[in-house]
């Protein structure tokens, strides 16, 4: 096996693992997730975290909670963290921080607005997690972004990601995944945008929150 082939083949599991919680046979895990909800996390610095005793639970500032109480009746993505952070509050008996106190009464008794339906589809956050662990791929394997649908050998971050995800049961065409790339489409543009701020925020916080970056290879048991 020569060295071309060895590090695409380290690529392709390097997906598999990476992917193993996000996409399996049954599709794409994060389908109900609102497409917000995750560049929400990321800019507030929300995160679950586990606790000496092994409990996961929510790690958030007051400032982000009161960001998240004034965008809940616009955003679907900030309404469902609001409603998971603070069951979770209730149902540790923590204290439930003073936005997230006011989002609970008015919810409760029915005073507040529901989001608007998402604009945008639920593949957008499915996409979007294409285009992160694409290019991140490109990047740790230093591999071609793409090897084109004219070449026979497939030596491509977009050919490792296809392998990868199929070897968790979730196929997706390569071209698909280059699609993503090179479309002058507005929402694609915006996509590819978002993508890049998901990437420097995974960064930042693999920098300097270790810790929080250690539990992405295992999904959070809450509660």
């Amino acid at each position: 096996m020569d060295e071309k082939q060895a590090t695409f083949d380290k690529a392709v599991d390097w997906v598999q693992e990476a992917s193993q919680f996000m996409f399996t046979e049954k599709g794409f895990s994060k389908a109900a997730v609102a497409p917000d909800r995750v560049l929400l996390q990321l800019s507030l610095d929300i995160h679950w975290t586990q606790s000496d005793a092994g409990k996961w639970g929510w790690e958030f500032s007051e400032n982000a909670a009161q960001k998240l109480l004034a965008m809940n009746e616009t955003s679907l993505g900030a309404r469902q963290l609001c409603q998971e952070i603070s069951a979770w509050c209730l149902s540790e008996r923590r204290a439930l921080p003073e936005p997230l106190r006011v989002f609970s009464a008015l919810f409760l008794s029915g005073q507040l607005k529901d989001p608007p339906a998402q604009r945008r589809k639920e593949h957008w956050l499915r996409n979007q997690f294409l285009i992160a662990i694409t290019w991140r791929v490109a990047e740790i394997f230093n591999l071609e972004l793409s090897s084109g649908d004219s070449t026979k050998s497939k030596f491509g971050a977009c050919d490792a990601v296809a392998q990868g995800l199929a070897k968790n049961g979730y196929h997706v065409r390569d071209s698909a995944i280059r699609h993503l790339f090179h479309s002058n489409k507005e929402a694609d543009v915006r996509l590819r945008d978002e993508a890049h701020y998901w990437i420097g925020q995974l960064k930042r916080i693999k920098a300097e929150r270790p810790e929080i970056a250690a539990t992405w290879r295992e999904p959070p048991k809450p509660m």
